[in-house]
């Protein structure tokens, strides 16, 4: 499915599942009417004070392959997110296998059991200001 359909959905004021490529293949996004919803499952704590943009599940679960992402916002420093995802990966097991780390930009690519993790931190605008909104996007997909 495109990325665009992924976007499309974000805008609906309820879930919506549609089915695609093959029977049991789904998308789907989350929203109330107050915003979008963190995945209560998910295998990382929402960042504190952070606001959800976009929560979307995305494959077959006939054949175990689902993919989850979320994408929030928060106005704290990009190096202090990092730090607190840094630590959750560190807690929870996972062997981080790239990272990208530069003043704007934390990208890191980790795996844990059959499970792979994406984690990109980007700063909207100056990244030294206090008050830039910075955009974590979180990419959870099977091996």
């Amino acid at each position: 499915m495109p990325l665009a359909a992924v976007l499309a959905l974000a805008g609906c004021s309820r879930e919506q599942k549609i089915a695609v490529l093959s029977p049991g293949a789904v998308l789907s996004a989350a929203q109330t009417g107050a915003g979008h919803l963190y995945p209560g499952d998910f295998p990382f704590p929402q960042y504190a004070g952070s606001k959800v943009i976009a929560s979307s599940t995305s494959g077959s679960p006939a054949i175990g392959r689902v993919n989850r992402a979320v994408v929030l916002t928060s106005t704290d420093a990009l190096a202090a997110i990092g730090a607190f995802y840094q630590q959750q990966l560190a807690q929870g097991g996972w062997k981080v296998v790239h990272a990208a780390i530069t003043p704007s930009l934390w990208s890191v690519e980790a795996t844990r059991d059959d499970v792979r993790a994406s984690i990109t931190i980007s700063a909207a605008g100056p990244y030294e200001e206090a008050g830039t909104e910075n955009t974590i996007q979180i990419v959870i997909s099977p091996l």
